[in-house]
């Protein structure tokens, strides 16, 4: 009961802060306020980036995760990722086109990894228009676990569209 009550007054004591500051620089006027526009909009930006992360961020962790670099000519097709929950758990999805010879050097990348056919559906969420591309996508697949935390990668590949299904889970 204690640390409910001192979990509310930190609440408050932090929200008169912020209202404290907020009225001040809207007081200073002209640029005290642009500041604030400014801080809202980057905290917006944040948030958005967050949800939404750019593809730079499917690319390193990609690399982070498997030491497979993706090929910079790879176009994006889809991305998507979940928010990660309270505790760090998260999956993320992305299929690239790529040039004919770049799917063969990701293929070449993950073949010496552990290999096994699957008939697991590496992008559970993925739009309807692009649910064929995850049927097709079990010629080639990569799982293994990473070693600095549990992750289960599935690297699909389509040979004969030169489209990679990427995917993984993160606990």
């Amino acid at each position: 009961m204690g640390y409910a009550i001192a979990g509310v007054l930190l609440l408050l004591i932090v929200l008169a802060l912020i209202y404290k500051s907020v009225r001040w620089l809207w007081l200073k006027g002209l640029y005290g306020r642009l500041f604030l526009v400014a801080g809202f909009i980057g905290v917006l930006w944040s948030i958005y980036d967050a949800i939404y992360p750019p593809e730079s961020f499917y690319i390193s962790e990609l690399q982070r995760l498997t030491k497979v670099i993706l090929p910079p000519e790879a176009k994006f097709l889809y991305k998507t990722t979940s928010y990660p929950d309270i505790h760090g758990d998260y999956s993320a999805c992305f299929i690239v086109q790529l040039s004919a010879n770049a799917a063969e050097k990701l293929k070449d990348a993950i073949a010496s990894e552990p290999f096994h056919e699957t008939k697991i559906s590496g992008c559970p969420n993925i739009d309807n228009t692009l649910k064929p591309l995850n049927v097709m996508a079990n010629q080639y697949t990569l799982s293994k676990r990473a070693t600095r935390e549990d992750v289960e990668i599935f690297i699909e590949l389509i040979p004969n569209q030169n489209l990679a299904v990427i995917s993984w889970y993160e606990w």
